[in-house]
């Protein structure tokens, strides 16, 4: 009986590693040169998406961050990369004095000023609204 079970096993192994042999003749391979070109607009569109989405908006936040740099004169209040608010006392070409309290000023670097003081404490008009409709009436 193990011999015949083993026959019988043997008969069923050898047709199936036979059959996984590979053919005489192999498949026609693609030009190497055609896939690449195939591949090409893919890569293209997903450098276009990235242009789009991420450097473009970039670009323009970095244009406008110095055209306000630029245009920062004496008197404005402003707001530090740090988070210190303080008005412009003096000003040169990378240097920029702020005085933060009576009688204290500090010297930062033009390039580490964010923004202007008005324009980052001054809420935008749908705020104003919706914190008018949001606040509940005392009726006691």
């Amino acid at each position: 009986m193990l011999k015949i079970s083993l026959i019988s096993l043997s008969n069923l192994v050898i047709p199936a590693a036979l059959a996984q042999t590979s053919p005489a003749t192999p498949a026609p391979q693609a030009d190497p040169m055609t896939s690449m070109l195939m591949q090409l607009p893919v890569f293209a569109g997903i450098f276009f998406i990235f242009y789009i989405l991420l450097i473009r908006p970039q670009r323009q936040q970095q244009k406008k961050q110095t055209e306000f740099l630029s245009n920062l004169n004496r008197g404005e209040e402003v707001i530090t990369n740090g988070g210190i608010l303080g008005k412009i006392v003096g000003l040169t070409d990378r240097v920029v004095t702020l005085e933060v309290g009576p009688g204290t000023e500090i010297k930062i670097l033009r390039s580490q000023i964010q923004t202007s003081a008005r324009d980052a404490l001054t809420p935008p008009a749908a705020s104003k609204q919706t914190l008018a409709a949001s606040t509940p009436s005392k009726n006691l």
